[in-house]
């Protein structure tokens, strides 16, 4: 009896250690003209890394999706000043309560113009009081270039353009 139970614990953390990602891979889209486009990835160069770790982000305190490592987030928006925040999820066999409660919320504040677009690079590290999410923005030939292969993360909030194809 004691071997089952061990073996449905030893299963179950095997199973829930890693996450797949199933949306289309990334294609570069053009941008709207009435707002911008801005493109949140997270690529992780260290393969096996990150398992079920996520991130909540929010845009001018609205969340927007669920950051998983290989993904990728299409985001329209008016032009003007945009407030992203980033911060750790509870999960199963990836972040403890404790993590999440003293992990740090990362702030990127970008001033977007119509018809243009941003790359934001998303990348995890350690903090003196836990994981975060760093972001930043990079050129478009960086973010074209680490983009490669990065799967579409699910849309909450149903923030498409108005000729997005997936709508």
């Amino acid at each position: 009896m004691r071997r089952l139970i061990a073996l449905f614990f030893l299963s179950l953390m095997l199973l829930s250690g890693c996450i797949t990602l199933t949306g289309p891979v990334f294609q570069p889209t053009e941008p709207v003209a009435d707002k911008a486009l801005i493109y949140l990835y997270w690529t992780d160069l260290h393969v096996g890394r990150t398992g079920t770790l996520n991130f909540s982000i929010k845009a001018n305190s609205e969340e927007i999706t669920t950051m998983y490592s290989g993904g990728f987030y299409t985001y329209y928006a008016p032009p003007g000043v945009l407030k992203f925040e980033s911060h750790l999820n509870f999960g199963f066999m990836s972040a403890g309560l404790l993590d999440v409660a003293l992990a740090p919320t990362q702030r990127l504040k970008l001033d977007v113009e119509a018809g243009e677009t941003y790359f934001v690079r998303c990348v995890d590290t350690f903090m003196p009081r836990g994981r975060a999410l760093l972001m930043f923005v990079v050129d478009e030939k960086r973010g074209l270039y680490e983009m490669r292969g990065a799967k579409k993360l699910s849309d909450p909030q149903k923030n498409k353009a108005p000729n997005d194809p997936d709508e």
